[in-house]
């Protein structure tokens, strides 16, 4: 998703402007998602993309980290449950 497709959609969030039920599921991907990987730390993103999204192991992902195994699956266990938390911040209550 380029950024200004993402900023389209997090302005059409704020000003409640859901011409579709296409724009509805952006605006709640927005926040569900997107902003509250957007809101981890570097690091975090970094390793999360390594492994979910590029497919590295834990043991190429530590090499190319400069960091242990186990440091670097700690560290991704932390960058998890960050997410996860920020997710459940961003939801609205009902949601949430």
């Amino acid at each position: 998703m380029k950024n200004d497709g993402l900023q389209h959609i997090i302005t059409g969030c704020r000003n409640n402007e859901w011409q579709s039920q296409r724009a509805l599921y952006d605006c709640f991907y927005c926040y569900a998602v997107v902003l509250p990987y957007c809101a981890l730390e570097e690091e975090a993103r970094q390793m999360l993309n390594l492994f979910a999204l590029e497919g590295y192991s834990h043991p190429e992902i530590g090499e190319m980290l400069g960091i242990s195994v186990g440091a670097f699956k700690s560290n991704l266990w932390k960058a998890r449950a960050d997410l996860k938390q920020l997710m459940v911040n961003y939801l609205p209550k009902k949601y949430g």
